[in-house]
């Protein structure tokens, strides 16, 4: 584990609760906001191991899509910790993480959480909901793949929204460390996909890759023979590589920009997790899950031990590494860490939404 003096070891077998444990202080009067949570996910698992906390939180804001699996998770965490109750310290809030209007909307009821009972401070965003699909869908204007959409482009629009309250918790940072934190799951598998900034929707054939510029293509060596093969239909997990490579390129942007303002950020890929993530994938992938191992599988609890690495830790604040694997600090793809590509997914992204996220925009 790690101590203010460095990062921590790996540890891959390590728990979430482990993790609150070891670093209950860092977890205690904290504000905090989770996204993708529902039964049986890493998302409620990293709200179970924050509400264990010796040391409680002020704010634990959970956030997802589906009212009636927020409510069971709520319900649970209730039944089981119940001074969450008592001091008022678990709220949800819902949000399609797809949908603009909605991460607007939602961003607008976190503040107000925050405003009431939080001093207007944020100073974890744990941004954890995604899709993992095999079929072609969009945004309800059309304008945007939808696993784009969800895994990178909502988190993105959610994060500078809520830049004002993480900015505003800054000013605890007294030590000199970047102790607010931007924590955003990631996965292995953006070895697969650079961003397609021609194509970022997937549209072109894909026997015309080759047209794309080089540093645009797929990593073909990366790519699983029944991927490389299928030419029809929708490539469902290049473009969940893809957006996993853009969660690493967010990341390495939210440094450039705000590390100096005391805002730390990580990019996590938490292991082979069994969760509903895999539910909407091909047979084939589906068949190549059921070829692993059974002990390569990680639990919920397990999955989301990076997670709170990242966000708790003192001893990773100062990594100059933002890419957790295996609960330590590691280098991913290099067309997932470029700064040049990171400046010019910004740009897209700030197009994609607008640019309207700014701190002195109506939310």
């Amino acid at each position: 584990m790690a101590s203010s003096s460095g990062p921590s070891p790996p540890a891959k077998t390590m728990t979430g609760m482990e993790v609150v444990k070891k670093f209950s202080s860092c977890v205690g009067g904290k504000n905090i906001v989770v996204t993708g949570v529902s039964p049986s996910s890493i998302g409620e698992a990293a709200a179970r191991a924050i509400a264990s906390s010796v040391q409680l939180p002020n704010l634990l804001i959970l956030a997802s899509r589906t009212a009636s699996k927020l409510d069971a998770v709520l319900h649970q965490l209730r039944e089981s910790y119940p001074a969450l109750g008592q001091w008022d310290i678990l709220h949800t809030v819902l949000i399609d993480i797809s949908e603009q209007d909605s991460v607007r909307g939602a961003a607008r009821d976190i503040i107000s959480i925050i405003s009431r009972r939080g001093d207007g401070k944020l100073h974890v965003l744990i941004n954890n909901a995604g899709i993992n699909t095999s079929h072609r869908r969009y945004t309800k204007d059309g304008k945007v793949e939808l696993t784009f959409a969800t895994n990178h482009l909502g988190p993105f629009l959610l994060t500078n929204l809520l830049l004002p309250a993480l900015l505003e918790a800054t000013k605890e940072n007294a030590d000199g460390r970047a102790n607010v934190k931007v924590v955003t799951t990631s996965s292995g598998a953006h070895y697969l996909s650079p961003v397609r900034f021609d194509d970022f929707n997937f549209e072109l054939p894909r026997e015309n890759d080759s047209d794309l510029p080089v540093e645009q293509r797929p990593v073909v060596k990366a790519i699983p023979e029944w991927v490389r093969t299928d030419t029809s239909g929708f490539p469902g997990l290049l473009a969940y590589g893809q957006s996993k490579t853009a969660n690493n390129l967010f990341c390495v942007a939210l440094r450039k920009r705000f590390r100096s303002k005391g805002i730390q950020s990580f990019a996590v890929h938490p292991g082979l997790i069994n969760t509903g993530l895999t539910r909407d994938i091909s047979c084939e992938f589906q068949k190549e899950l059921d070829a692993v191992p059974e002990g390569m599988w990680l639990s919920p609890d397990q999955g989301c031990s990076g997670l709170l690495l990242a966000a708790f830790d003192p001893g990773l604040s100062e990594s100059s590494e933002f890419y957790i694997s295996d609960n330590r600090p590691t280098r991913p793809a290099s067309h997932s860490s470029r700064q040049d590509m990171a400046d010019r997914l910004w740009k897209l992204s700030e197009s994609l939404v607008n640019g309207s996220y700014r701190p002195s925009a109506n939310l």
